[in-house]
């Protein structure tokens, strides 16, 4: 139940939005109110709080989190994921702007503060895959989306111009030097015009993906990188494929123009990266060609800190930018770090690491004062000083997938599963006010204990980890399950928790003494979901093996199985007075009611076009509320459900 700290849970989402939701009365098994909503990227998470706690929420939040919301939401939380590939943040040319593109759109930064100025939002039912691209007079960010590219007017915030035709994915996009050009890159390698959204010519029409794409400095020619391991380059003019570089033994990630022209850099998978005579063709240098040093080279290294070419990325090399005078190149890489390397001489003249910060995408800004990177990993987007190597700022929020949430039995706060991370958040003021780390492994679940004092959290490592929230610090790791815990439940009590698995086992622990008490088998696949009955007597699972089971908690012993699903069962609850349980089906887009007592159905409320993942009572259990991957929540009257 939402308000009693439980949690509406969807497999993948990249924020958080606090739902004001209405009630309208209907005495049959159709939904007594419909909410559809925007899907970015993946699902969002809708909090009915005020139809379900008659709290009155202040709208203290910060600007931005009320940017663009849907009807009847109160706030976003979260600035969603940063998407993948070499060109997902941009300086603008005059220095003023950082766009980060994330997987429900656009943001735009003031560089200077850094504060957010603008959301630029993707298209319904879709997300941003991998690029955004300033226009060189900086009026415009072209933003690549599934099947079309967005033209973005900056003063007004208005999409001027979108591109669709026959487009497939795209990875990739970029500006001709004179801005009126576009190329798209992605499944083929296209040209547009952008004054007109004429396109002008197809250069490229493959199987394999086009990773990045960049126009040389006088226009003429354009280079890419594709999953084939080449490199190759384009004129511009005819369309045609004038070059192609060979040697990465790997695919390849990134490419980039020198300011004057005459070189290209290509990043690889090969945890190399390449620098060619683009006049020759000829391979002029490998840099990090010693990634993976012996011991003795490592001894070296450590010996003579960052000048030989022993500094080199121990993974893939996922971007890669010329500085402004063309002196010095930067490479991100997924082992951590950014690398700073004297193009004349191949050296590695400066690390830049972050623990844990799997580095995706690097910028130069235009004075090359300052080099910005983003980790997908921590949700962040880091700023160095080039002169120093010195971290200036961090722009936080843009966490990766949310797996869960739940709020605190006050009401005031609630917890949102990131990755590695869980972040609490005040729901008045809509700040965050703490962040709970490390985790040992994926943060899947998480749940507040009745009292509120303690969060438990269900890890892909199979641990279930209990935080004591006044202070953040981990008061108890239980150890057990063998796969990812998938879910936890608190006995109402707070003596007891629930796990369910994937190792197709619930586990029930003791936490005063964080001892299991039973472990309990008989479903035949993942456990998706658990709740305790509200005398505490009882508890139910749901599991990928299309049925929920009612457990009796004093013996561990399987009481009934409710079956009539035709997929996985997503998530289950029990009605306040304890005689209904409630489970979300998957395939069969239902949510069904069964009599606890009887073991029988009660009805099958059907209205959902898509996946049900998740299912909650109101307090008063007269209502039950669905939600479903399509983008609706559905109320439901359960007291004249049939």
């Amino acid at each position: 139940m939402i308000a009693q700290s439980r949690r509406i849970r969807n497999e993948i989402i990249n924020g958080v939005i606090l739902h004001d939701a209405g009630l309208i009365g209907r005495k049959d098994n159709r939904p007594v109110g419909i909410h559809t909503f925007r899907l970015v990227h993946s699902i969002w998470i809708w909090l009915c709080l005020c139809a379900f706690s008659g709290t009155s929420i202040a709208q203290n939040y910060q600007n931005y989190q009320t940017w663009d919301l849907p009807d009847g939401a109160i706030a976003r939380f979260g600035k969603g994921g940063i998407s993948e590939g070499d060109r997902v943040i941009a300086f603008s040319p005059e220095g003023t702007y950082l766009a980060v593109a994330t997987k429900i759109g656009v943001w735009l930064y003031d560089v200077r503060t850094p504060s957010e100025r603008a959301l630029f939002l993707t298209s319904e039912h879709s997300f941003v895959r991998n690029a955004v691209a300033f226009s060189p007079d900086s009026s415009k960010v072209a933003v690549a989306d599934i099947g079309e590219v967005k033209l973005w007017e900056i003063s007004t915030q208005t999409n001027v111009l979108t591109l669709q035709r026959n487009l497939g994915l795209v990875f990739a996009v970029a500006f001709s030097p004179d801005g009126t050009k576009l190329a798209v890159a992605g499944s083929a390698l296209k040209l547009w015009e952008v004054e007109t959204g004429r396109m002008l010519r197809t250069l490229a029409q493959r199987k394999l993906r086009i990773n990045s794409v960049a126009f040389s400095p006088d226009g003429e020619k354009l280079a890419t990188g594709a999953e084939d391991k080449t490199v190759k380059m384009w004129d511009v003019e005819s369309g045609k494929n004038i070059d192609a570089f060979m040697g990465h033994t790997d695919v390849v990630m990134s490419v980039a123009f020198s300011p004057d022209g005459t070189r290209l850099a290509s990043g690889s998978r090969d945890h190399t990266i390449r620098l060619w005579n683009v006049k020759s063709g000829e391979h002029i240098d490998t840099l990090g060609r010693s990634a993976s040093p012996s011991i003795a080279g490592q001894m070296l290294w450590v010996i003579l800190g960052s000048i030989t070419r022993l500094g080199g990325h121990t993974e893939e090399i996922s971007s890669v930018a010329f500085s402004p005078d063309g002196t010095t190149l930067a490479s991100s890489s997924s082992d951590g770090t950014v690398k700073l390397w004297q193009v004349e001489t191949g050296r590695n003249t400066t690390t830049l690491a972050a623990p844990g910060w799997f580095s995706k995408s690097v910028a130069f800004s235009p004075d090359g004062e300052i080099i910005a990177c983003t980790s997908e990993r921590l949700g962040a987007v880091k700023l160095w000083q080039v002169s120093t190597g010195k971290p200036i700022d961090t722009i936080t929020g843009h966490a990766s997938s949310v797996e869960s949430v739940a709020f605190s039995p006050d009401g005031t706060t609630f917890a949102a599963t990131h990755g590695h991370h869980v972040k609490l958040w005040n729901v008045r003021t809509g700040k965050n006010i703490d962040l709970l780390t490390p985790v040992r492994g994926l943060a899947y679940s998480g749940t507040y204990s009745p009292d509120g004092a303690t969060l438990a959290v269900g890890l892909s490592n199979g641990m279930v980890e209990l935080w004591e929230v006044s202070s953040g610090e981990t008061v108890d790791t239980l150890r057990g399950h063998t796969d990812s815990v998938h879910d936890v439940a608190f006995s109402p009590d707070g003596t007891k928790l629930a796990s369910g698995s994937a190792d197709k086992a619930v586990v029930l622990w003791d936490l005063l003494t964080g001892k299991m008490l039973f472990t309990l088998k008989g479903h035949a696949d993942e456990v998706r979901s658990v709740a305790f009955s509200p005398d505490g007597f009882k508890l139910v699972s749901g599991s990928e093996d299309k049925t929920a089971k009612l457990w009796d908690i004093a013996t561990g012993k399987e009481i009934t199985t409710f079956r009539g699903h035709v997929g996985e069962v997503r998530s289950v609850a029990f009605s306040p007075d304890g005689s209904t349980v409630a489970s979300a089906g998957s395939e069969d887009e239902s949510a069904k009611l069964w009599n606890v007592s009887t073991d029988s159905g009660i009805a099958t409320l059907r209205g959902h076009s898509g996946y049900v993942t998740s299912v909650a009572f109101s307090p008063d259990g007269k209502k039950l509320v669905s939600a479903s991957v399509e983008g609706t929540i559905l109320l439901w009257d359960t007291q004249h459900a049939d």
